[in-house]
């Protein structure tokens, strides 16, 4: 319960950010991920983050989308894998995420549970399962359905994760 709670106040914080278009320290750019940093009622947060290099769906208005690798050192919190929708999910409904190859053969999938506008890898081994395909993979495709029964798939890159993550594990050792 305490990660849920963590996990929803990140989400709640990149909100805010878009919503106040403030923006975090920019620490490195690695094709389609960058790597930021921020300080929060005095504990650094870093991630690493991207925004979908296409969508698909039948919906007529959609937020912001995009997934972020996120460390918290000071909560021993270590590369937890969010994404974010831009529209509520169905209750109770899961995402399916599946990592390509370069030649587009599917490498792996995971099921990932929904809260309003996000989701999350259900325990800390299925962020490091899912965090190592990527780190295999050449695309990312998100599908889930939104609470108005409307199914969303996204694709990203992930030209630049493996680079983004190294420099996201170094930064809690620099600061």
């Amino acid at each position: 319960m305490k990660r849920y709670i963590s996990l929803v106040s990140l989400g709640f914080l990149f909100l805010s950010f878009t919503v106040l278009n403030l923006s975090a320290n920019e620490s490195g750019v690695y094709d389609a991920w960058q790597v930021r940093a921020f300080t929060k009622d005095k504990n650094k947060v870093f991630y690493i983050t991207s925004l979908p290099e296409a969508q698909t769906g039948n919906f007529k208005k959609r937020a912001q989308t995009y997934i972020s690798i996120t460390t918290r050192p000071d909560q021993k919190s270590f590369n937890v894998f969010s994404l974010k929708a831009g529209y509520p999910y169905k209750e109770g409904s899961f995402v399916k995420i599946s990592i390509f190859s370069k030649d587009k053969k599917k490498l792996k999938e995971f099921e990932l549970f929904t809260q309003d506008d996000m989701a999350w890898a259900v325990d800390d081994k299925m962020d490091k399962e899912l965090i190592q395909a990527m780190k295999k993979g050449e695309s990312l495709i998100a599908e889930g359905i939104s609470q108005k029964g409307t199914l969303s798939t996204d694709t990203y890159l992930l030209k630049g994760f493996t680079a983004a993550l190294q420099e996201l594990e170094s930064l809690p050792k620099k600061s």
